[in-house]
């Protein structure tokens, strides 16, 4: 009985009373689809509030120049340089480039060090953490 109220809210008024309750039943699933299509998907992404503490709080380490303070972050989140260095943008700018706008020189030596890999030209590399702090 709810698929049938939902369906007959969906549908328009001048359809809805030529339609059979078999006929609303069986397009059901298609309106369903086309609602779920329909719907756009968000364009911000709103993080988690522990990966946000967890990145925010790297960020800040990478600015402060200790590197004992960075290592501590990165082992505490579980995290690693490669990592930070891929995904992590603070405040519009990478780690790297971050620590070294704030004179943070061996913190940005720290995460200057990464390892070779391979990778994939048709990987669409958006996938990327942006944090935004005062």
């Amino acid at each position: 009985m709810k698929n049938r109220i939902a369906l007959t809210s969906v549908l328009t008024p001048a359809l809805t009373p030529a339609l059979t309750p078999a006929l609303k039943l069986a397009l059901a699933p298609a309106v369903v689809a086309l609602v779920a299509i329909s719907q756009p998907a968000s364009a911000d992404y709103i993080m988690d509030t522990h990966l946000e503490t967890a990145l925010v709080e790297v960020c800040k380490s990478a600015q402060s120049n200790k590197v004992f303070q960075l290592r501590a972050s990165l082992r505490s989140y579980n995290l690693s340089v490669d990592t930070i260095n891929e995904k992590l943008v603070c405040n519009d700018k990478s780690v790297h480039n971050f620590a070294l706008s704030h004179g943070a020189n061996r913190t940005a030596g720290l995460l200057q060090k990464g390892s070779v890999s391979i990778k994939d030209l048709a990987y669409n590399s958006s996938d990327k953490y942006r944090v935004y702090f005062d």
